[in-house]
């Protein structure tokens, strides 16, 4: 919305010079915070091809990890290719600007939450938990005000999370046979 305002305003050049500013305000915000490395030390990490050896053999003695996987890499692929679609759909059948490229990939966007909310009922497989009215998707207790005056179901720091729903212990996925 604030992108449209500009493109009106001041053209898409001060879409760029507003987004460079507020890169440097961002990058200016957190120069000084001092964070833990991720990475363990370089005389504890392990060697890489060792690591990536480590990981091939994990994904290849789990057939549930490799059909995750390939399941993955068919998702790319197709998305990949959608999106050349959506281009050659909108402008060589369609008749219509490369804008509408956007569009229709709006489109299948909005298409794929429709069906992630509809899919947990159509199976037998529990779905997220749904977010209460207090904003929080891990409360069984109505809301009430604290003395910072914000909701309590909204601050973590004054009670343990709790999933509102009990998901089994392991889902109904049968297995493949060899």
């Amino acid at each position: 919305m604030l992108a449209g305002a500009l493109i009106t305003l001041g053209g898409v050049a001060s879409v760029f010079a507003v987004c460079a500013g507020l890169d440097v305000v961002a990058a200016l915000l957190v120069a000084r915070l001092q964070v833990a490395p991720l990475a363990p030390p370089p005389e504890h990490a392990p060697a890489l091809l060792a690591s990536l050896g480590e990981s091939l053999r994990l994904a290849v003695g789990r057939p549930r990890l490799r059909l995750m996987l390939a399941l993955l890499t068919a998702e790319a692929a197709v998305v990949g290719a959608l999106d050349l679609l959506f281009v050659i759909l909108a402008v060589a059948v369609l008749g219509r600007t490369r804008a509408w490229a956007g569009y229709l990939n709006a489109a299948y966007g909005a298409g794929a939450v429709l069906a992630a909310r509809a899919a947990p009922r159509s199976s037998r497989v529990p779905a997220w938990p749904a977010a209460t009215p207090s904003g929080s998707a891990y409360s069984t207790r109505p809301a009430r005000k604290t003395t910072y005056g914000e909701s309590s179901s909204t601050s973590l720091a004054h009670r343990p999370l709790r999933p509102r729903r009990e998901a089994p212990e392991s889902l109904p996925i049968p297995e493949t046979a060899p």
